[in-house]
């Protein structure tokens, strides 16, 4: 999502809500193979549809997790564990 790429997610769970919230990607059942290429094949054959994915992707991350705020938390929890 970082990078402004659409995401071909093949997993479920918490991050599957996360592209869909953000309309960043498409999920694809785990383990459908023939999902996973049609979607390819989608972005593939439609690049204003990955470039509109891609930018909402960047943008989710940009708001809902900046960098620098977990970094400073990180930091943190390495201080506490020394």
């Amino acid at each position: 999502m970082a990078a402004g790429r659409p995401v071909l997610l093949v997993i479920d769970g918490v991050i599957r809500e996360v592209v869909e919230k953000a309309g960043c990607g498409i999920p694809i059942p785990p383990g459908d193979a023939r999902a996973l290429a049609q979607a390819a094949v989608k972005l593939a054959d439609n690049p204003e549809l990955a470039a509109k994915m891609g930018a909402a992707g960047r943008r989710a991350v940009e708001k809902d997790y900046p960098r620098e705020k977990y970094a400073n938390q990180f930091a943190l929890i390495l201080e506490e564990m020394t």
